[in-house]
């Protein structure tokens, strides 16, 4: 076990009130024991405690301990009841003969005051921490109170019916939820041109007489289906009652493949939704994520399936979805699962078989899949940095390049903009002295981040691909250019972005979330380095809308085709104009949470504080609202029922389903 680190954790702590005057505690969180009591004092006498049963091994725990999954990392919740109205207690977690003070709840007014004074300057702390990090610049004064607010809202209780967002993976608020924004009317529609086909042998209740079990021979069912379309399911499945008409819109379009978001049903409670994202073929391969429910026009699945495939949901899915030429995702929850089993060996067989060229890994979740791509050939790569004095700075990021790299086919193009310290031009000479692939490129003018590149690139670099790097970077992970160019060399990928962390080893970018914000906002910002959501995209190579300019390669081809980094964006947003090019363009940005850098945050350029600094920004913001206005409604991989406030969870300031 790793040493100093915090073994126990309560995320949820509220008391009520009952109507015979009674308290009740409610607790939430995890522990690295499986032996453990829940003590409530008052003035340091034990009233009551509580010993709550584990509930779920927890991955993301492991990972924050660093260690294998094992039986004793324990996720838990429960109450403690206390005959009395209590309104001052502490709160005390015992294990292995210690007591460690967790809580202390004070309902008396002086007391309240104090702590929402302290709790006003810990916010004011936090969001002046958060405009540095995320905006890298001091916010016009226009748009402070539109940022202060979507700040605000970052930290507000999600539990509270009246804020902009639920916590699907709490069963209440989900179920208030469904109740507020799914309009369940049990349309009347029918599906006169689809069949169903079952993967396995209990009988399923489905809404036609057009019903095939498949245990085998897929050809022969396949010839007795004269529909259009053909809907595989397994026999766990359960279907919503929107699911005809949702389902009829999207035949009626004539989509090649048709899927939708899904959730679970135990004991007639809905549960742990997965929201998902567009067609998304990268992160296809590291995790089923469409499910177990799917619909194709029928001379696709005649075409692509044969007896001598493995009868298996995923492995359908993968070879119809790549061959189709128009996917669509229903981003309603069409279908229900009585469980959700992951079977990862099989899974991997799966991908081995159906993708050729590519290395896989199996993820210490035992579901998902890294997967990575063989290099068949050593081209060069173009690794361009401004820079504009703190050489230290600049040093640390070099050095971590040079000594840490195992790819070694790169160039490093130093783009100097206006440097004046001697510390600096000596650091130049040495790294010249030292190093043939190193380089100074002098550009004396004002600070255009896009020139400045689009220069290193057009007229500087000799590499087939590009890697665009803040000087405030360092190395963490060795193969991090084999990793990134094994995706930048595929045909269909973009923009490969990377994991970006701050000295703390919380997350600075795990790919852009498209309208965050107004324009585009980090994902997961602030979290652990180990962090692992209930959905895909910290866990495998995830297709994303975008990727930050700190880090990012792509193929000199594909810059120089959309005519790199847009100039009229000095400083701001010309990274979320880029990747927005590629989208546009027909290409896949990708994030690759495998590769590792950390980033020390714009130490070299300053604030923006200046009045012509802040119209500057000003006019890009426009810029980016007038250009980009539809694509920064609708990120097509950050599904639309999540708030754009409070990442991947959900927003209780849309107008729920179409009332057609």
């Amino acid at each position: 076990m790793k040493k100093n680190k915090t073994e126990f954790r309560l995320e949820i702590c509220d008391l009520k009130y009952t109507p015979e005057n009674e308290s009740i505690i409610f607790i939430k969180g995890w522990f690295h024991h499986n032996n453990y009591d829940v003590i409530v004092k008052q003035k340091n006498r034990k009233i009551v405690y509580g010993r709550f049963p584990a509930t779920e091994s927890k991955y993301d725990l492991c990972l924050y301990f660093g260690e294998e999954v094992t039986e004793n990392t324990y996720g838990f919740e429960g109450k403690i009841t206390i005959p009395k109205k209590i309104k001052e207690f502490d709160i005390y977690v015992a294990y292995e003969d210690k007591e460690i003070l967790e809580y202390k709840i004070r309902n008396n007014k002086v007391y309240n005051i104090s702590q929402r004074i302290k709790k006003i300057c810990k916010m004011m702390g936090k969001a002046i921490k958060f405009f540095w990090k995320e905006y890298h610049f001091l916010v016009p004064p226009a748009m402070l109170k539109k940022y202060f607010l979507e700040f605000k809202s970052r930290l507000s209780n999600i539990n509270s019916e009246n804020t902009k967002c639920y916590n699907q993976e709490i069963v209440e608020e989900y179920e208030h939820w469904i109740n507020t924004y799914e309009n369940n009317k049990n349309r009347k529609v029918k599906l006169d041109n689809v069949s169903f086909l079952v993967l396995g042998k209990e009988k399923v209740s489905l809404p036609t007489e057009k019903v095939y079990y498949l245990d085998s021979n897929v050809d022969d069912i396949l010839k007795k289906i004269n529909t259009s379309y053909v809907c595989f399911l397994t026999d766990d499945c359960v279907l919503n009652s929107n699911f005809n008409y949702y389902i009829k819109k999207a035949i009626k379009d004539e989509k090649d493949f048709i899927y939708s978001d899904s959730d679970l049903i135990i004991d007639n409670i809905r549960q742990k939704p997965l929201f998902k994202p567009d067609w998304s073929p990268d992160t296809l391969l590291g995790a089923n994520y469409i499910g177990d429910l799917f619909v194709v026009k029928t001379d696709i699945a005649k075409k692509y399936l044969n007896n001598e495939m493995k009868i298996n949901i995923y492995n359908y899915i993968l070879n119809l979805s790549y061959n189709s030429d128009t996917v669509e995702h229903i981003p309603h929850v069409l279908y229900h699962n009585k469980n959700r089993i992951v079977n990862q060996n099989e899974n991997y067989d799966i991908v081995k078989n159906f993708k050729k060229g590519i290395n896989i890994t199996k993820n210490a979740d035992k579901e998902t899949l890294t997967i990575t791509y063989k290099l068949t050939s050593q081209p060069l790569v173009s690794i361009i940095i401004p820079t504009k004095d703190n050489p230290d700075v600049l040093d640390v990021c070099l050095k971590s390049i040079y000594e840490k790299s195992t790819y070694k086919n790169y160039e490093i193009i130093v783009i100097d903009n206006n440097s004046c310290a001697p510390k600096t031009f000596d650091l130049f000479e040495r790294y010249k002295k030292k190093y043939k692939n190193f380089s100074v490129v002098k550009l004396s003018v004002p600070f255009n981040y896009s020139y400045l590149n689009n220069v290193a690139v057009k007229e500087h670099s000799k590499g087939e691909y590009v890697v665009l790097l803040n000087n405030d970077t360092e190395v963490i992970t060795p193969d991090w250019l084999e990793l990134m160019l094994g995706y930048a060399m595929q045909e269909h990928i973009g923009v490969v972005g990377v994991k970006l962390l701050f000295p703390d080893n919380t997350l600075q970018h795990a790919g852009l979330i498209i309208g965050k914000g107004g324009v585009a906002g980090h994902a997961h910002y602030g979290e652990e380095r180990y962090a692992i959501s209930d959905q895909w995209e910290l866990r495998i190579p995830y297709d994303v809308g975008g990727n930050t300019a700190a880090c990012i390669m792509v193929s000199k081809e594909k810059y120089l085709k959309v005519k790199g980094l847009e100039e009229k964006l000095s400083v701001a947003f010309n990274d979320v104009d880029f990747n927005l090019k590629m989208l546009k363009e027909g290409y896949n940005n990708i994030y690759l949470p495998n590769v590792e850098l950390y980033h020390y945050e714009s130490k070299t350029r300053g604030l923006d504080t200046t009045p012509e600094k802040q119209k500057r920004f000003m006019q890009e913001w426009e810029y980016m609202i007038t250009n980009w206005k539809k694509q920064l409604k609708n990120d097509p991989y950050y599904n639309s029922n999540f708030s754009k406030y409070v990442d991947y969870k959900l927003d209780a300031t849309k107008e729920g389903f179409e009332n057609e």
